[in-house]
């Protein structure tokens, strides 16, 4: 969460791995034990640079595929990234790549004979540092691609290529109140933009697109009730995401149709507890209750088709939220497990 300080915000600020060095980390996410769900890394000092390193292995890729969306991916998975930090000071950068391929060299005519997808990632941020107050900023940009290709141009063989950019921009400001704990504001920004389309001889009008563009504004209370309890109290008075959809009309050759989805939460609220149970053990427990709206938008591209919507519906959800944190070791080697 950005509304506490904890070792995950260096996925989104990395300059913040200065304050979680020499750890082995491990997460396991959702709720089986499938490769899918988990990641591993490690925190690293390197006196002689005196900088602090990361390694993160498997880790999900957030960019959608649409052509995985699709079901055209038969033997690769687009999902997956490793990422390397280095941090300094106030500074930290991460590199990131995931790729996947297979090739078949004996296909038949028309058939699957290459599958291949790519993901790379850099991210950057940095910090400023007042006795009361602490400004951060953190940017990531993301670049994508995949394809299938056949063993011949046939009918049955209907090549595809996709490509993606996203960009993610977090900017978060903590100001002290001393034993009153801490406030903090953050606000997210974020635009996506994918696209796929097929490379078959003759084709026309087959791109199919996804963007997207999303904003939030939090507000944040870290309370320390004792030397071993944490309260954290957030509020999010709005956070908007818009994805929109367009692909080939299905009545008309050369028009398109388009679907957005919308969500408005207006607003979250999120209090959770955080209990260091045992020197190597802390627990947390926290709820969530949301309002907001849904707003799906049809519109046909076939002016002979009269039948656009546009459907909003409200939106109430509550959640709980439980956790255990496991340390080994001490200050300067840890191994966590969340």
């Amino acid at each position: 969460s950005l509304y506490v300080e904890d070792n995950t915000n260096v996925f989104f600020l990395p300059q913040t791995l200065v304050q979680w060095q020499n750890q082995a980390y491990f997460e396991m996410m959702g709720d089986s034990f499938s490769d899918d769900d988990r990641f591993v890394g490690g925190n690293f000092h390197l006196p002689r640079l005196n900088v602090e390193a990361a390694v993160y292995a498997n880790m999900p890729t957030l960019t959608p595929s649409l052509i995985e969306a699709n079901g055209a991916y038969s033997h690769v998975d687009p999902g997956k990234h490793s990422t390397i930090f280095i941090a300094k000071n106030q500074w930290g950068f991460n590199l990131s790549y995931g790729a996947d391929s297979w090739k078949h060299d004996n296909a038949a005519t028309d058939a699957l004979n290459e599958e291949s997808t790519s993901w790379f990632g850099i991210g950057a941020g940095y910090s400023i540092q007042a006795s009361k107050f602490t400004s951060e900023i953190g940017l990531r940009l993301g670049f994508g691609s995949g394809k299938t290709e056949y063993n011949g141009t046939g009918a049955a063989a209907d090549p595809l290529e996709e490509s993606s950019f996203d960009l993610d921009v977090v900017i978060r400001n903590w100001y002290s109140r001393g034993r009153h704990g801490r406030f903090n504001a953050v606000v997210t920004f974020s635009t996506e933009n994918t696209k796929a389309e097929s490379k078959a001889t003759g084709a026309t009008n087959t791109e199919n697109k996804l963007s997207g563009t999303g904003f939030g504004l939090g507000l944040g209370w870290e309370y320390p009730a004792s030397n071993n309890v944490l309260v954290i109290a957030v509020l999010e008075p709005v956070d908007y995401v818009a994805l929109k959809f367009e692909e080939p009309s299905s009545t008309d050759a050369n028009s398109r149709d388009e679907t957005t989805v919308t969500n408005l939460v207006l607003p979250a609220v999120f209090l959770a507890v955080e209990a260091k149970v045992a020197s190597w053990l802390t627990g947390r427990v926290g709820a969530t209750q949301t309002w907001g709206s849904e707003t799906t938008e049809v519109k046909f591209g076939d002016p002979n088709v009269d039948a656009n919507t546009k459907i909003t519906r409200g939106m109430s959800a509550f959640a709980i939220n439980l956790g255990v944190g496991v340390e080994f070791g001490g200050r300067r080697r840890r191994i966590l497990i969340s």
